[in-house]
């Protein structure tokens, strides 16, 4: 909320700020319940701390944003481009406007240990980020591209991430390595796996089903409890791979072997 002349606003209906407003408040380490507008810049907020703010096509491109944190914020058609969010926290933050059906752009970003906590990313765009033990918890990412997303420590070596309980349904995670990822319970229909890393990783309870997966590898993976309509053999690598019973006689379906 917001005072103005003693009348409280909410944040989405108070007035916008001006740039040197903005920064002082960043300077001071905490902004509560703001709307800040596309006239606004932010470039140095590492370690600050939003609650209860709106961000309307803000430009956050390439701005240095390690540490930050926010708390039930709302990104309208904002552009973190390039920005550096290390050690990052998302708290119940919005990153999708219904009304214009537009994400928000992380393209390039440094998202390495970033924590998203019951988001919504929908459509966002996350290509070609770094993020090493990234976490998405709980949150909604349909539509999301990760496509060519670097979750490796160093030189597509130790993969590291956490997509918990999230809707990924018609994601772009192609061409990922996510060897080793915990992906449980995740929401993964229609998404797009091509050429992509999931050897060792723990997809236990995840719907699956039209999956495009050509090319992907899926050894010593945990699918048990999963579902699936459409893991072919012979375009995936499934070797070794955990699952339930009546799950390997899909996969055998799938080979055109009938057991009666």
């Amino acid at each position: 909320m917001s005072v103005v002349r003693g009348v409280t606003l909410p944040a989405s209906k108070a007035p916008e700020l001006t740039q040197a407003d903005l920064d002082r408040r960043i300077a001071a380490g905490a902004t509560t319940a703001l709307h800040v507008g596309a006239t606004c810049r932010v470039t140095d907020a590492e370690g600050a701390r939003f609650t209860d703010c709106v961000f309307e096509r803000t430009s956050f491109k390439h701005a240095n944003l390690a540490g930050a944190r926010f708390s039930n914020c709302t990104f309208k058609d904002v552009s973190l481009r390039s920005a550096d969010l290390t050690d990052s926290v998302f708290d119940h933050c919005e990153f999708y406007d219904v009304d214009s059906d537009t994400g928000c752009d992380f393209s390039y970003a440094d998202l390495r240990r970033a924590r998203f906590d019951r988001c919504d990313v929908t459509t966002a765009k996350f290509e070609r980020i770094r993020a090493w033990s990234i976490e998405l918890v709980a949150c909604q990412a349909s539509g999301a591209d990760f496509s060519a997303a670097d979750f490796t420590l160093d030189r597509g070596n130790l993969p590291s991430a956490t997509f918990e309980q999230c809707n990924l349904a018609y994601a772009d995670l192609s061409a990922t390595n996510l060897a080793g990822a915990k992906l449980t319970g995740s929401r993964l229909v229609h998404a797009m796996l091509v050429g992509t890393r999931l050897d060792g990783a723990d997809l236990s309870g995840c719907a699956l089903d039209n999956i495009e997966a050509k090319g992907a590898t899926f050894t010593a993976t945990d699918l048990r409890g999963a579902s699936f309509n459409n893991l072919d053999p012979r375009v995936t690598d499934l070797s070794d791979a955990r699952m339930n019973p009546e799950q390997g006689l899909l996969i055998l379906a799938a080979l055109g072997i009938r057991i009666d």
